[in-house]
């Protein structure tokens, strides 16, 4: 009588058992499709970061702004007399220090310069490209452009206020 063998060691005596494991083929598709995804991942994370830093970078530059135009407006408000002379706002305060404010715009530097009485300018805001200012009996209108170019995008702001002086 001959031994018969049993199913499980049938299996373990084939000569053509399949290893576990992936094969090659499988291997590739795998990895081509995770590629797929990481690379997909990568592009909206750095999307996602360049759009944070863009929105961080205008929110600061707003920032920028309302302390400038604040500052420009408290000094309007209280001033006696403005003279607007092409780049330059004189206001002369009715009492106190300082006595004259002077606002500048520097156009080679595209800065918006700020000094009291005959003390060094300060620069109240960069990147400005266009700065305008006019007087009309006790109001002065202020238009102020500021723009910059921040990673891949070019951010203005255009703010344009009229303020009455005190008189």
């Amino acid at each position: 009588m001959t031994p018969t063998l049993s199913p499980l060691s049938q299996k373990v005596a084939s000569p053509h058992r399949k290893a576990p494991g992936f094969t090659l083929v499988e291997l590739i598709i795998a990895v081509t499709i995770a590629t797929f995804v990481l690379t997909g991942a990568t592009a909206m994370f750095i999307q996602f970061t360049k759009t944070n830093l863009s929105m961080a970078a205008r929110s600061e530059f707003d920032r920028q702004m309302r302390v400038t135009l604040q500052t420009i407006a408290t000094d309007t408000r209280v001033a006696a007399n403005a003279t607007v002379n092409g780049n330059v706002v004189t206001l002369t305060m009715a009492s106190g220090t300082p006595t004259m404010i002077h606002y500048t715009y520097d156009a080679s530097n595209k800065r918006l310069l700020r000094a009291e009485d005959t003390n060094a300018d300060r620069t109240m805001l960069d990147n400005v490209t266009t700065f305008t200012a006019s007087k009309s009996n006790n109001d002065v209108s202020y238009d102020i452009v500021f723009s910059k170019h921040v990673g891949d995008r070019d951010i203005t702001l255009d703010r344009a206020m009229t303020f009455r002086m005190r008189n």
